[in-house]
């Protein structure tokens, strides 16, 4: 019935973050859970999975778990599934 903080069993929230279009960031990112990117980056990104709208541009690598790529991108990718959409344009 009464139980104390320690007992408590601690959950995890996959979070989610948004670089949005007027957003510009130089260097690397490494994150956990989902990020989209509709703005620009220069830089690799590392995170559980990774969505490029079509108004986004990287130019870097790729590691993530899932990635979906529907902008522009320039680099490799590591990821253990990927999907590209109609509106992308890879280079790498």
């Amino acid at each position: 019935m009464f139980s104390r903080d320690s007992d408590k069993k601690e959950r995890s929230y996959t979070s989610s973050s948004v670089i949005g279009t007027e957003m510009q960031i130089n260097g690397n990112i490494k994150c956990q859970g989902h990020l989209v990117l509709k703005g620009k980056v220069k830089g690799n990104i590392e995170c559980e999975n990774l969505n490029i709208s079509s108004e986004g541009n990287l130019r870097g690598n790729i590691k993530s778990h899932q990635s979906v790529i529907g902008g522009n991108f320039e680099g490799d990718v590591f990821s253990e599934s990927l999907a590209i959409e109609s509106s992308a344009n890879i280079k790498g």
